[in-house]
């Protein structure tokens, strides 16, 4: 079967036993050519959502494909039966508080070591990849004592407030407000927008500090303040010697950042979603509707439908999209 062919059975679910298999040899085939990897993690995906049309000795088949294409936290650990499969489960189990069964995939494995190994990490990667999860597995390891998340608004920073809260309220001190303050007794973790970071006095003692949507650093016309102080705290912290993660969307490179402090820089097409796009094309004034299967109008309005694996990231200016 093609990769269409798949998809198109899975999409329409008929998928007999005999169709099934041969599903599978082709996802196996592309999983084995790192060139062809991405495609057979969608198929991977896709297969997982109707896992519900393979019968149950096809359940391990499909595991073993969950593994060797990265997937780790969605792999049946009852269905791996050799060494090898319990060894990589094993090391990629994700070191967070209360969450004893919580696997990494393979991109968070990656990120994860480089930052405990004391790099500094500059991710590129679609917000789908649990990039949060790495840092709260940081902060868990117990290698800083003070750390920095700068978020791009005070929305962002109640819902890391109470993420952190809930993992790490008693060990460690959660500073939110420009005025809050603390004695450093224990490990504290500063979670502020760049006006708040700019605000505080005492950042002088953070060791290691990460910042979403990175790619805000680049001066942007339409705000040029936010960018410069969300580049001024960069240059606050990086130049004091913390080490940093910073975390956004697709950008081809970092040459700023690159250039003093020689960060990983890890471009990822790593998803752990499938994505189907479909196109309504609605009428604009005085104009009729059109419809177009090949590309996007200016007057349509995608609908995104996503299918998760399960229910359950010196002035630079050189970040270039």
């Amino acid at each position: 079967m093609t990769e269409a062919e798949i998809k198109s059975a899975l999409s329409s679910r008929t998928l007999p036993p005999g169709m099934a298999f041969d599903a599978l040899q082709t996802i196996s085939a592309l999983a084995n050519d790192v060139a062809t990897q991405p495609a057979a993690r969608e198929l991977v995906i896709r297969m997982l959502a109707a896992k519900d049309l393979l019968r149950d000795d096809f359940h391990p088949l499909l595991d073993g494909l969950i593994r060797s294409v990265g997937l780790i936290p969605y792999a049946d650990p009852d269905n791996a039966r050799s060494l090898d499969d319990h060894y990589l489960m094993e090391a990629h189990r994700a070191p967070i508080p209360d969450e004893e069964d919580y696997f990494f995939h393979t991109l968070q494995l990656q990120i994860y070591r480089d930052l405990v190994a004391g790099r500094n990490v500059v991710l590129s990667a679609t917000t789908s990849v649990g990039k949060s999860m790495v840092v709260d597995a940081v902060i868990a390891s117990g290698l800083y004592n003070v750390i920095a998340i700068i978020v791009p608004t005070i929305a962002l920073i109640d819902e890391t407030r109470r993420r952190l809260g809930r993992r790490f309220a008693q060990t460690h001190e959660v500073v939110t407000h420009p005025t809050q303050q603390t004695d450093f007794s224990r490990p504290v973790i500063f979670v502020l927008t760049q006006e708040r970071a700019l605000a505080r006095k005492d950042l002088d003692k953070v060791e290691f500090f990460v910042i979403d949507e990175f790619y805000k650093l680049e001066i942007d016309e339409k705000e040029p303040e936010r960018s410069v102080d969300l580049n001024l705290v960069f240059a606050r912290l990086a130049g004091q010697g913390a080490k940093f993660y910073l975390i956004g969307p697709h950008v081809s490179g970092v040459a700023g950042i690159a250039a003093r402090y020689n960060p990983v820089f890890v471009p990822s097409e790593f998803s752990t979603v499938a994505l189907d796009i479909v196109q309504f094309d609605l009428p604009r004034k005085g104009m009729p509707a059109r419809r177009s299967s090949s590309s996007y109008a200016a007057n349509s309005l995608p609908h995104a439908r996503l299918l998760p694996v399960a229910s359950t990231g010196d002035i630079p200016g050189g970040v270039s999209a």
